[in-house]
């Protein structure tokens, strides 16, 4: 798949496709007794386990790769330490603006 996906839309994927696959026993189950002794060839199902499978493990490794670029990013002490420093600086004026302005107004 070329499509980037979020994390969100990966995991709705695996899960459906999960829901998809339990299904499709369900229903083949089912049919199996209502038709009784109806099957599809071993080569159909696996060649179909094999597609889902190949499906979901590349879900998952998009999942991970999704994971992985999500990780948080480590942020050095001086960055903030001069963010702190900037909003006390910041502050101060604000209050000298309001000092002066309270002086400056009757």
């Amino acid at each position: 798949m070329t499509d980037d996906y979020s994390h969100a839309e990966l995991v709705r994927l695996v899960k459906g496709l999960e829901k998809s696959f339990t299904d499709f026993r369900a229903e083949l189950r089912a049919d199996i007794v209502r038709m009784e002794g109806a099957y599809i060839t071993r080569s159909e199902l696996a060649a179909w386990q094999t597609a889902y499978d190949r499906e979901i493990v590349g879900l998952r490794s998009q999942l991970g790769e999704v994971k992985d670029a999500t990780l948080p990013v480590r942020t050095s002490p001086w960055q903030v330490v001069a963010t702190v420093v900037g909003a006390v600086v910041g502050l101060g004026s604000l209050l000298a603006l309001v000092v002066t302005l309270i002086q400056i107004i009757p």
